[in-house]
């Protein structure tokens, strides 16, 4: 598993940012993490999810997809940290009717 987990890490290291394919392979490893139940080895990185993917380039809907996804997995792990997420991605709807 750890070489599996390493070319989920290497890919998402060798995305820019210059489109939502960081955002996908941020995803995948998220999702990677926690079927093997090591959330924890990237549990700051999910909870700064809003402020880290801020220069990435996505759509608005790739990025409310991102929050989304980020704020359901911590959820359903028990981490107090989800509302903060949900708040992020809350805030994605009342910016683009602004």
């Amino acid at each position: 598993m750890d070489y599996i987990l390493s070319i989920y890490l290497n890919l998402y290291n060798s995305c820019d940012g210059t489109n939502g394919l960081k955002a996908t392979a941020f995803l995948a490893l998220m999702q990677f993490c926690e079927r093997l139940e090591r959330l924890d080895i990237m549990i700051e990185k999910l909870r700064s999810i809003h402020s880290d993917s801020a220069t990435w380039k996505m759509t608005t809907e790739e990025k409310r997809h991102l929050l989304k996804e980020v704020t359901n997995t911590l959820d359903r792990n028990n981490d107090p940290k989800a509302f903060n997420v949900s708040k992020h991605y809350l805030k994605e709807f009342t910016e683009q009717q602004s």
